[in-house]
């Protein structure tokens, strides 16, 4: 009897051991990789530091620069004209779609290839295709324009379109894998349900707006805030693209950090800049939970 207790409390240690190992793997990963650099971000932030200078200590002397920094505010504003072009019709398109491919029709595996290859591919190569696209004397849309006797537009230098031609090359990408998600959430809804409303006489709009909608919302509370955080760290197609041009209409908070610590190492500066886009992606985020939260 004895010894059984004492195998049974062995077999206990070692699965109480294992748990913790597993844990501790993940725990090790954002330890390392994500909360040493937002302390090591927020500590740098309250210094003055030019890599090869000493560092000063300004406690919130650099958020206090920032706010009369006018290309900080600039690129703020970008930023979040960038979030209204960019996530209404990524998430809009991106539904839609999803209910198109979750009915059966021929080839719609093939379709759902063809929308998610965008995603995979390499956002270096899809800023050189839209770049070759957007070309005023040479690209696909310079054809089409003059084809239809129109003039050909500048997109990328232009000030007025420079941001809605990346915000659309980024929903171009970025819909098959939105599509994925949404699919996944319309594929775990009861069909008896749709069967109910239509013995009830709901048409399909009335099934939409009373069982998709509602159902779909922690699936869309979810794109919503991954599509935010994306948008908020949306980098390489402005670098790649238009460098922040023309006259910073699409200089945007990553490319402005980016400038300050790598270009003109003020590492102090760009980790205050850093902190501040943490803390609206987490504030924005944290209303989209409460406005989206379940009754």
């Amino acid at each position: 009897m004895k010894g059984s207790v004492e195998m049974k409390k062995s077999i206990n240690r070692d699965k109480a051991l294992f748990a913790y190992l597993c844990i501790l793997v993940p725990i090790t990963y954002f330890s390392v990789f994500w909360f040493y650099p937002i302390f090591n971000a927020l500590f740098t932030s309250l210094y003055r530091w030019e890599i090869i200078t000493p560092m000063r200590y300004t406690g919130f002397g650099n958020y206090l620069k920032l706010m009369k920094d006018p290309r900080f505010v600039r690129s703020l504003y970008n930023t979040f004209y960038y979030i209204l072009l960019y996530i209404a019709p990524a998430v809009s398109i991106s539904l839609l779609l999803a209910l198109l491919f979750n009915r059966k029709f021929p080839f719609r595996g093939l379709f759902r290839t063809i929308y998610f290859i965008p995603y995979v591919t390499s956002i270096l190569v899809i800023c050189v295709l839209w770049k070759t696209i957007y070309h005023p004397s040479f690209g696909l849309l310079a054809g089409v324009t003059q084809r239809l006797g129109l003039p050909s537009l500048n997109w990328l230098h232009d000030l007025r379109l420079a941001m809605p031609a990346i915000g659309l090359m980024n929903i171009w990408k970025s819909v098959g894998f939105l599509i994925i998600l949404f699919l996944g959430g319309l594929q775990t809804i009861p069909k008896i349900l749709y069967e109910a409303a239509a013995v009830d006489g709901a048409n399909k709009w009335l099934q939409f707006r009373h069982i998709t909608l509602p159902l779909l919302k922690p699936t869309v509370l979810f794109v919503l805030v991954i599509s935010l955080i994306n948008a908020f760290q949306m980098f390489i197609p402005v670098f790649q693209m238009t460098k922040g041009g023309p006259l910073d209409r699409t200089l945007v908070i990553a490319l402005y950090t980016y400038r300050n610590a790598f270009q003109f190492y003020k590492m102090g500066y760009a980790c205050s800049m850093a902190i501040i886009m943490l803390m609206m992606v987490l504030g924005l985020s944290f209303i989209q939970m409460r406005l989206f939260r379940s009754k």
